[in-house]
């Protein structure tokens, strides 16, 4: 069935043109009946469709407004493909439309409800305005998705495409029953959104996604995971239940909450701006926070709660300052801090402490490279970590504990401490069997170093160059040194 018409017309009765429905209007087509055929195409300056529009489901729809029409579907839609266009606004409003594919489709706007899972091929264009698909199924991005206001919800939502609002633009998604999946590219200026399960937003690469803001996003029952390759700043409030993992090629801004139940935070900043905890809290009870940066600061009452921290360059290799310029733990509560480790990986290249007060907690550093001091390490209940050799002989340092976990060198680093208190060696405390331990406390001080059974000592020397200053007590009964030398006790 095909139809050339000259002025305005309306389709009353039913039309069915099995192969081939072409309707061309001049002026407002409206239909107000059922119009079916395998491939469906109407052009007119304006679209009014109120009837049932069908292809069967495994057909072609094509759909055009002139110049500046409008198309306003508020009946029924059934397509296998969808496509068109308009110059002004386009609606698919009807309760009960199925469509299964859309694209190439622009106007300026487009909101498009569907009952049923639907994918974007070829590009959807909504200009200027905003584009609403509201999905009833997965919603699935193959092709692009192009606005300055993109509004996406189904039950799921995959982005193996291009899903973008400009720089300037805003993008909320919203996966009413499952998780969100972004292996393609997503510009905005500004995301939000939320998931029953897991956000993954990660992109072809780390650097396919350029997100400026990250506002309110929740994964009720799973994590969310980031990767931008633009500054970012985060409004929040973030939460995913089971961990929340950012990570930016640029500087990274918290100004919001960032929250995770029952999972680490892990955040990771390139830039030479790090990352600012500005005003912001991160908090994870009982779990991990995980931070690599080339600096951490916190302004604005910004703070982070977790049961342990973790700090490491923002480029793996890199070096630490801890304290002095370097990086301070001022608003960080936590019963255990980490310096060199991340996430489970050791990527600091070494650590330099420039004066460092770690509250009366324990502490581990870690490092490939030496750790090394400009200043002393104050306040540390316990000292573990592994790193290739550590030249702690800063008199100034008080250090309650060695080991207790592993304190230990490889490739037969040496471990020098001095300390200005009484010393205790637990757990393992080891050189290796070509290494050389130098233990020393400050003159006068009457401060022990003292061993019990269960612990372990391994050196190819023991010594004190700057000598003790009280007892020395070492009864592990698994020791192996090689060589006691200059070792004296005041």
């Amino acid at each position: 069935f095909t139809l050339n018409d000259g002025k305005a017309l309306t389709v009353g009765g039913t039309v069915n043109g099995g192969a081939l429905v072409s309707i061309t209007d001049t002026g407002l087509l409206t239909t107000s009946v059922k119009i079916s055929g395998t491939a469906i195409s109407l052009t007119a300056d304006n679209l009014a469709l109120g009837g049932v529009v069908t292809d069967g489901g495994g057909g072609t729809v094509n759909l055009l407004a002139r110049t500046t029409g409008t198309i306003n579907q508020t009946g029924t839609l059934i397509a296998g493909t969808l496509s068109g266009g308009a110059g002004g606004t386009v609606v698919f409003g009807g309760p009960g439309n199925q469509i299964g594919t859309i694209g190439p489709f622009n106007g300026t706007g487009m909101q498009l409800n569907d009952g049923g899972p639907l994918t974007v091929v070829n590009t959807v264009n909504g200009g200027t305005g905003t584009v609403a698909l509201n999905s009833g199924g997965l919603l699935a991005i193959n092709g692009t998705v192009t606005a300055a206001v993109a509004q996406l919800s189904g039950t799921a939502i995959s982005i193996a495409g291009l899903l973008t609002a400009g720089n300037a633009g805003t993008v909320t998604l919203s996966a009413s029953n499952g998780s969100i999946n972004e292996t393609g590219s997503l510009i905005a200026g500004t995301l939000s959104g939320s998931a029953a399960a897991s956000v993954s937003l990660l992109g072809a690469s780390t650097t396919a996604n350029a997100i400026a803001t990250l506002g309110s996003f929740t994964a009720a029952a799973g994590s969310i995971a980031l990767n931008d390759g633009v500054p970012l700043t985060v409004t929040g409030p973030l939460s995913g239940a089971s961990g929340v993992a950012i990570a930016d090629v640029g500087s990274l801004s918290i100004g919001g909450g960032v929250t995770s139940a029952s999972g680490a935070i892990v955040l990771s900043a390139t830039g030479a701006g790090g990352i600012s905890i500005n005003g912001g809290s991160i908090v994870a009870t009982g779990e991990t926070v995980s931070v690599a940066a080339a600096k951490l600061a916190f302004a604005s009452g910004g703070t982070v709660t977790a049961d342990t921290f973790e700090f490491g360059p923002g480029v793996s290799g890199g070096t630490v300052t801890l304290g002095g310029a370097g990086l301070g733990t001022g608003g960080i509560t936590a019963s255990t801090i980490r310096i060199g480790k991340v996430n489970g990986t050791v990527v600091a290249g070494g650590i330099v402490i420039a004066g460092y007060d770690n509250g009366s907690r324990p502490l581990e550093l870690d490092a490939t490279g030496a750790v090394t001091e400009t200043g002393a390490l104050t306040n540390i209940t316990t000292l573990t970590g592994t790193a290739g050799s550590y030249a702690l002989s800063n008199p100034g340092n008080t250090i309650g504990q060695l080991g207790g976990g592993t304190l230990s060198t490889t490739g037969g680093g040496g471990l020098t401490v001095a300390n200005n208190q009484a010393l205790t060696l637990a757990g393992v405390v080891s050189a290796g069997i070509g290494g050389t331990i130098d233990i020393s406390t400050a003159a006068g001080g009457g401060f022990s170093v003292t061993q019990a059974a269960g612990a372990t000592l391994t050196a190819g020397v023991l010594t004190s160059a700057g000598k003790l200053s009280g007892n020395v007590v070492l009864q592990g009964t698994s020791n192996a040194i090689g060589t006691i030398s200059g070792l004296t006790a005041s």
